[in-house]
This record gives C-alpha cells, sequence and structure tokens, in this order.
C-alpha cells in the first residue's frame, strides 16, 4: 500500500508492483522501465515525465492520473483504464492499449505512432495534435487460405469515438478516419450523417377495414 506515497525520481526499474495501491501517489520522473503493475491502482497519481517503457500494466487503472509527457514506448497496457487521465505530450509509440478505457481522456501532442488501440475506447477524448501514424484500431486480417478463416476485431460501429474530434490528427490514413467515422469520431473526411425518411406511399392513410389484394 503505497497510497499518497512520494516518490519523486524513484527507481522501480523491473519491480513487481501487481496489484500495488499507488493511488494518489507522487511519481514524478520516476523510472517504471519493465516494472509489473499489472491491475495496479495509480488513480489520480502524479506520473509527470515518469518512464514506463516495457512496462506491464495489463488491467491497471490510472483514471485521473498525470502522465504528462510521460513515455510508455512499448509498454503493454491491455484493458487498462486511463478515462480522464492526461496524456498531453506523452509518447506511447508501440504501446498496447488493447481494449483500453481512453474516455474523456488528453491526449494531445503526444506520440501514438504505431499504437495498437484496437477495441480501445476514446469517447470524448482530446486528440489534437496527436501523431496517429501507423496506429492500428483493427487488428490486420489473416490469409483466407481456407474456408474455415473468421474475421476478428471490432469492424462494426459501435462508437467507440463518439464525440471524439481528430480533425487536428496527424498523419491519419484513408483507412484509419474511415474507422474513425464508423465508431462515431468526427473528421472533415466523415460523411455527412443522412437521415431516411418513409415515402409518401409508406405513409398514406387507410381507410379501416380496408384489404388489399384480396
Amino acid at each position: 500500500n503505497l497510497f499518497g506515497a512520494r516518490l519523486q525520481t524513484a527507481n522501480f526499474s523491473s519491480t513487481q508492483l501487481v496489484g500495488a495501491d499507488l493511488r494518489s501517489a507522487n511519481l514524478n520522473n520516476a523510472s517504471l522501465i519493465g516494472a509489473n503493475l499489472g491491475e495496479a491502482k495509480l488513480d489520480r497519481a502524479d506520473l509527470t515525465n515518469a518512464s514506463l517503457n516495457q512496462t506491464i500494466a495489463e488491467s491497471a487503472s490510472f483514471s485521473g492520473a498525470n502522465l504528462a509527457n510521460a513515455s510508455a514506448i512499448d509498454a503493454s497496457l491491455v484493458m487498462a483504464n486511463f478515462q480522464q487521465a492526461n496524456l498531453e505530450g506523452a509518447n506511447l509509440s508501440s504501446a498496447d492499449l488493447s481494449n483500453a478505457n481512453l474516455d474523456g481522456a488528453r491526449l494531445q501532442n503526444g506520440n501514438w505512432r504505431q499504437t495498437n488501440l484496437t477495441g480501445a475506447s476514446m469517447r470524448g477524448a482530446v486528440v489534437h495534435n496527436a501523431d496517429f501514424q501507423g496506429v492500428v484500431f483493427v487488428p490486420p486480417q489473416p490469409k483466407a487460405t481456407d474456408g474455415f478463416i473468421q474475421k476478428t476485431g471490432p469492424s462494426g460501429a459501435t462508437g467507440l469515438f463518439q464525440g471524439t474530434d481528430f480533425a487536428g490528427v496527424r498523419n491519419l490514413d484513408p483507412k484509419q478516419i474511415a474507422f474513425i467515422c464508423a465508431q462515431g469520431g468526427l473528421h472533415p473526411s466523415c460523411p455527412p450523417a443522412t437521415q431516411i425518411s418513409p415515402s409518401p406511399t409508406d405513409v398514406s392513410p387507410q381507410s379501416p377495414g380496408t384489404k388489399k389484394g384480396l
């Protein structure tokens, strides 16, 4: 239990911190390189300028944490909770954030190159000027060598990016934009929303008791 501990510039590299309670701890400029933070609680922790490169933090909670300018290159953050976290200027290149929760998080000016965001939720996130070159939203499909190959990954519209404006995101490719639009995200290239109105013949009144085709 390290709740509220002052751990500025501490060296936790390769440390086993599975399930640790680090809520509201001060880890400013701390080193957590290669540490195991699986299911750890880091809600509202201060991780400004911290180094989490190659850290394993699967299912860890960073809700409301401050990770401004932190580095988490090649980290495993599968199913981690970053809801309302500050990741401004952070470097998460090549990290795995599949099925992570980034709702309401601040990701602006960050480096997200080659990051795996498959199934990640980013509703209401701030992503202005973030670099999304090579970001994976849908895992690559296996080659259809036989009739038993099945598609994987979230391809349908689930609203994962509802209300998030991607207009200022850098290095998006057409496939990424198409997926963003399908998930409720906003981008100038998204097609305008269309509304289906019933045709006049569908709503024409019919006298009670009148039967057709008899």
